[in-house]
């Protein structure tokens, strides 16, 4: 047991001291590589920023091999996000003038969050179409939201050179520490009672202690959209992930019809959607028609219960 405290302690100190400075040398490398298709761009942004979540998550589908133990993680992370945004908003005034521009992703937000509730209320018998519409969710919203490919490069005080050098040092002792991690959160589990205790209260503050940091700075690094898109990166991608590992037959065959086609209806929907976004230019009416039909195929799946 004091090996794999060590072992815990060592694996999340890493990942705080690599992740604390992470998000600028992401944005220097991403503005740096020039990548040109918007939806890959989108995507790479959101799991650089959201680089420790990601790796202690995709560490518990392949190391712990529990799927309860990735859900809790998941629930958990999303909760200390909005801690998180809270205390920004608390310490850091100038950025509440901002807050109301991102209603749209917060109301998306709570929307996930909430169907990640009916996944853990009904089981993985019955939850397959819960990731898939999750999935159509966050491709809805990297469709919607790209990342802009003139992003600007950050203002660093040392060499292109140095800079890359502690991206790719950072980004390998993130994923060393994230494996730490989860090795010995898999070594507790046999002095544990619940699997959730581990994901709730152990791997998902380890995975958020690099933002925590900017509780303390002046202009916090990690801002509140860099926040918020973590939580659509984590709820909407790696759930589906959890169950793809876990349960592909759940998602791909053996579920009830009715769920089965209001998955189907859902992710056609969101493409006829992201079709006529193409021709129009105005996309504020038809973002807020996108997430009444998201939130119609959410409640259409609670009375199917």
């Amino acid at each position: 047991m004091p090996k794999c405290w060590i072992q815990l302690i060592t694996g999340s100190l890493v990942i705080f001291f690599a992740g604390k400075n992470y998000p600028l040398y992401a944005n220097f490398f991403i503005s740096q590589i020039k990548i040109k298709s918007p939806l890959l761009r989108t995507i790479t942004w959101q799991i650089l920023h959201g680089l420790p979540e990601f790796c202690i998550i995709l560490s518990t589908i392949s190391i712990i091999n529990q799927p309860d133990i990735s859900l809790a993680t998941v629930l958990g992370i999303s909760l200390l996000n909005f801690a998180i945004m809270a205390s920004i908003l608390l310490t850091h005034q100038k950025e509440a003038k901002n807050f109301f521009s991102l209603l749209f992703i917060v109301t998306f937000l709570f929307l996930l969050v909430f169907s990640l509730g009916l996944k853990i209320s009904l089981g993985f018998l019955k939850v397959g179409l819960a990731s898939m519409l999750m999935l159509a969710g966050y491709v809805m919203y990297i469709r919607l939201f790209p990342v802009s490919e003139t992003l600007e490069s950050p203002k660093l005080e040392i060499t292109h050179s140095v800079a890359y050098v502690r991206f790719i040092l950072a980004t390998l002792l993130i994923f060393i520490g994230a494996g730490q991690v989860v090795y010995a959160a898999k070594a507790m589990l046999k002095y544990t009672p619940s699997s959730y205790l581990i994901g709730s209260f152990l791997l998902a503050p380890i995975a958020c202690c690099p933002k925590l940091s900017s509780l303390w700075k002046r202009e916090p690094i990690f801002d509140l959209k860099g926040i918020l898109e973590t939580n659509i990166l984590v709820l909407g991608l790696l759930v589906f992930l959890i169950d793809f590992f876990h349960y592909p037959s759940v998602i791909f065959g053996h579920t009830n019809h009715n769920l089965f086609y209001l998955a189907l209806e859902g992710l056609i929907l969101s493409l006829l959607y992201l079709g006529i976004i193409k021709w129009f230019t105005y996309q504020k009416f038809l973002s807020s028609i996108m997430l009444l039909v998201y939130i119609g195929s959410v409640f259409c799946f609670i009375n199917l219960r």
